[in-house]
């Protein structure tokens, strides 16, 4: 089969082609999260555009045009807050399409172009080194997180280790397309994203900074420092996005450290601190769930916790005795600590915390 016939085929199967490459996009929730019903509409277009380059491709053995098409499509899709990532889900969607409908002579000529496509995606520089590490620093973030920690595991369950994989890559996909193209925008709206569906699940905005941290120690882990060094500075400025600047949520990280100290020493006093290096740690995440409800002006974080804690000591077969204690002494420690203001919608998310105990 000839490429002219190849081109003519991949014409007259477009629709069908389009219509089953836009249902396999929308099933990924990204898209319509993002951009709403609308969405679909936008997608039918596009993908249709990439047919029609496809067969252009096709038609004149030039894999070139099929592969600057895409890059065009990518620099579209960018703006509308998605990544490199999606671009290639869809250029894999058309493939296994064109796979399943059109006959097996006229894959090679297909394929070609699909490959030169998603070969031109790749950045240079240090997004390149990062790219070759895709899999692996993914891997290693779900080892850190949902493989290592009961918090992660809550939310993302005993059979959620692919879906924690799959998002974990698409964050290090934004990291890329940053690293990249020397944008920050795209990668702000990704922790922004992440924060919003983690909080929503139960985790919380420092989980989301933990996950930051996790990259950046597998990043050193199996990089050269000169490009760790890079991606530590650009997650340090697209971190500002998920700051909350209202002044009671500055207040109490300037003073999260004196609270932490008060507590465990008050926690260490009342002999309910066994483990003492890991009683700062437990007592951060109390403070993490605290900035939370403060921020978003709802004591629901931090009460959400409070049961996950609840249910937590119930399954290691322990009382809330220290869970009581530690809320009992960030009651008091925030009182010392914090402006009036600030002491006061802490004081509030607390006591409607305590009331669960």
């Amino acid at each position: 089969m000839d490429r002219i016939e190849i081109a003519k085929l991949l014409d007259s199967s477009r629709r069908q082609l389009r219509d089953e490459v836009v249902d396999l996009t929308l099933k990924q929730p990204f898209w319509q999260q993002q951009s709403g019903s609308e969405i679909t509409d936008r997608l039918i277009l596009d993908v249709e555009s990439s047919l029609v380059a496809l067969s252009k491709s096709v038609y004149y053995g030039s894999p070139m045009l099929f592969a600057d098409h895409i890059r065009w499509q990518r620099d579209l899709f960018q703006v509308m807050g998605c990544s490199t990532g999606r671009v290639r889900e869809i250029c894999t969607y058309i493939w296994n399409a064109s796979s399943a409908r059109l006959p097996d002579d006229a894959q090679p000529a297909i394929s070609v172009s699909i490959q030169s496509a998603m070969d031109g995606l790749s950045y240079g520089g240090v997004a390149q080194s990062f790219e070759a590490l895709h899999v692996d620093l993914a891997e290693a973030l779900v080892a850190a997180t949902i493989d290592a920690h009961w918090h992660w595991q809550m939310v993302y369950g005993s059979d959620g280790r692919d879906q924690m994989l799959y998002e974990a890559w698409f964050l290090i996909d934004y990291v890329i397309d940053a690293l990249g193209s020397g944008k920050l925008q795209g990668m702000r709206q990704q922790l922004i994203r992440v924060r919003q569906d983690l909080t929503s699940r139960g985790l919380s905005t420092f989980h989301v900074r933990q996950l930051v941290w996790f990259l950046n120690q597998a990043a050193e882990a199996r990089m050269q420092a000169g490009d760790v060094a890079e991606l530590q500075h650009m997650m340090g400025l697209a971190l500002h996005a998920i700051d909350d600047t209202a002044e009671s949520s500055v207040a109490l990280l300037g003073a999260q450290e004196h609270i932490v100290a008060e507590v465990a020493r008050q926690l260490t006093t009342a002999g309910l601190s066994p483990h003492t290096d890991q009683t700062p740690i437990e007592i951060g995440w109390y403070l993490a769930y605290l900035a939370d409800s403060i921020a978003a002006g709802s004591p629901e974080p931090m009460c959400g916790y409070t049961r996950w804690m609840q249910h937590w000591l119930a399954n290691q077969g322990l009382p809330d005795t220290p869970l009581r204690h530690s809320y009992e002494a960030l009651y008091t420690a925030v009182g010392h600590y914090l402006p009036e203001y600030a002491a006061r919608e802490a004081m509030s998310v607390l006591q409607v915390a305590q009331r669960l105990l």
